[in-house]
């Protein structure tokens, strides 16, 4: 379900950044998540990794 999500958000994000160049901060981000190998890390890595995401995402908005 999340992939799914963070697909339909990226291809969301890209077609906002088709309009507005102000998107393409956060289409950025979306897409370093997109290909990250999270499996490759350890899960405190992994969960550092989510929330500075999700922390540059807010600061985007």
């Amino acid at each position: 379900a999340l992939d799914s999500l963070s697909d339909l958000e990226l291809q969301s994000e890209l077609a906002a950044s088709r309009e507005n160049s102000e998107e393409a901060p956060k289409v950025q981000i979306l897409r370093e998540i997109e290909t990250a190998e999270l499996a490759h890390m350890t899960p405190f890595e992994a969960l550092n990794r989510l929330v500075e995401w999700q922390a540059r995402l807010r600061k985007e908005k």
